[in-house]
């Protein structure tokens, strides 16, 4: 999603958010992911069973599209369509208790740098923008609300 976004931003186009925006999300860096998934496969006694990977933090869907956005030093607002996809929940937000106990995780990338970090890569990709012919692939699917 913050690809996606991103994309629009270097576009000139604001992001398109569905509902109203405040849906919330846990977001974790992907190499804290495989911190834990390391950890996992390391651990003295074997643990078995459900981690929640996650930082236990709820982020909202427009709140990342704004801190993009102010980060790239655009004035460009995210757009709330109102509407949602088939199958969305209104927020997912871990605990990531049980992994910090057993395994002794706990993520340490912050929604900021992971974001300044997605910027970063960014600067030598081309910013390919496919929002409205997905969108309109979900309309035809009948997958958006």
């Amino acid at each position: 999603m913050a690809a996606i976004f991103l994309s629009r931003l270097k576009n000139g186009k604001p992001p398109l958010v569905f509902e109203d925006g405040l849906q919330s999300r846990d977001f974790i860096h992907v190499s804290d992911v495989a911190r834990a998934v390391v950890r996992s496969l390391e651990a003295e006694p074997d643990v078995a069973g459900e981690f929640n990977v996650c930082t236990g933090r709820p982020t909202t869907i427009i709140q990342v599209a704004r801190s993009l956005a102010d980060r790239l030093g655009v004035h460009i607002e995210p757009e709330t369509v109102g509407r949602y996809r088939a199958g969305d929940i209104r927020h997912c937000v871990g605990d990531p208790t049980r992994a910090r106990v057993v395994l002794g995780f706990e993520a340490t990338t912050s929604f900021e740098d992971g974001l300044e970090e997605l910027i970063a890569w960014s600067a030598a990709e081309e910013a390919i923008d496919r929002v409205e012919a997905n969108f309109a692939g979900l309309e035809r699917q009948g997958l958006v609300k």
